[in-house]
């Protein structure tokens, strides 16, 4: 059975939950690792990988309801075309899931961006799951981490050239589902490409 709906603050990720990723082709995520390891030199710390936009969390208890899930993911996502992820600001913080500093990309919410969540809200609904994060709570897609274990600065804005936003990361070309068995430990359960 899924947990109820949660409108207000979103708990931190745990094992068993099931993740929504937008994902670029490799040759993008090659790109991507350059800005990474760009960033590195500001701020130490570590390319996150595999770079994503989390675009949707669930509980499955059992997998019982996953074929379910996946056919009403496919049938929501058949006609959304890749979409571009812009990032238009970079924020530090302590995350209680990954245990660590982190430095992410805050991403646009574009139309695109929000189509792409409803359509999976819509998708995750539609089999009978309660997604964690439903459009009625404000939520939307915004964050890519860009990197584990970093020092935090000081003075963020004064440090990076704001000049370099808007910034183009990547264009999300796949969505998967990830289940997290534990912290840094993941079970791809599913993939699909966009054609829209």
């Amino acid at each position: 059975m899924d947990e109820p709906s949660m409108t207000s603050e979103p708990r931190t990720a745990r094992a068993g939950d099931v993740c929504v990723l937008l994902l670029p082709s490799p040759d993008e995520a090659s790109q991507v690792h350059r800005l990474q390891t760009s960033l590195q030199s500001v701020f130490d710390g570590t390319p996150h990988r595999p770079v994503h936009l989390t675009c949707q969390r669930f509980r499955m208890v059992r997998d019982d309801p996953l074929p379910c899930i996946i056919k009403h993911l496919e049938a929501s996502l058949a006609v959304i075309p890749p979409v571009s992820v812009v990032a238009d600001s970079v924020i530090q913080i302590e995350h209680p899931f990954w245990q660590s500093s982190l430095l992410r990309w805050r991403i646009e919410a574009t139309d695109e961006v929000l189509r792409l969540s409803a359509e999976i809200e819509d998708g995750l609904r539609a089999a009978g799951t309660t997604p964690h994060f439903p459009r009625d709570s404000d939520w939307a897609p915004a964050l890519v981490t860009a990197l584990e274990g970093i020092t935090p600065l000081e003075d963020l804005d004064r440090q990076l050239n704001k000049n370099l936003f808007p910034l183009y990361l990547f264009t999300g070309r796949w969505v998967v589902l990830s289940r997290i068995l534990a912290q840094r430990e993941f079970e791809l359960l599913w993939a699909m490409q966009l054609t829209g």
